[in-house]
């Protein structure tokens, strides 16, 4: 877009107006300011080109805004670091607990088919495969009691 461009310089608030008389509707009626105007880049009434810098503006606030910023997604990072790791911690206390549980009824079949394959009620089978489940419950828990500890 090019166009003449009148501007009046607001000095102390927040908005510049800008003046935009063009073929093409203008893309930009007014602008936030983020800081004041240091340099102005182009001549009252002069024409300008789509892109053209047309101010610059102090760097000192903008560049404290930016400092500001990165603290807030450094601080924020951090927050989202410790939230991740107390997270992990209850998904492994929760694990631990399953297990344990696991283990529970483990213990209970082994004591509800001794009895039973001892007065060869069941097969044999069923307190062995019982036997190796309370076995395989067990070695459950010490990992997840590992993994908890780490």
């Amino acid at each position: 877009m090019t166009g003449a461009v009148t501007a009046e310089l607001l000095r102390s608030c927040d908005q510049v107006a800008l003046n935009v008389r063009s073929d093409n509707p203008p893309a930009i009626q007014a602008y936030r300011r983020l800081g004041y105007t240091e340099h102005v880049r182009f001549e009252e009434g002069a024409d300008v080109k789509q892109g053209q810098v047309l101010f610059e503006i102090q760097r000192t606030q903008y560049e404290a805004s930016l400092q500001s910023a990165r603290a807030q997604l450094a601080k924020a990072q951090a927050d989202l670091a410790r939230a991740q790791e107390q997270v992990e911690v209850l998904r492994s206390q929760a694990e631990l607990e399953q297990r344990r549980a696991a283990l529970a009824k483990a213990q209970l079949d082994v004591a509800r088919l001794r009895p039973l394959a001892q007065a060869r009620a069941v097969p044999q089978v069923d307190l062995d495969n019982a036997l190796a489940a309370e076995q395989v419950t067990v070695a459950g828990v010490a990992a997840a009691e590992a993994a908890l500890k780490n």
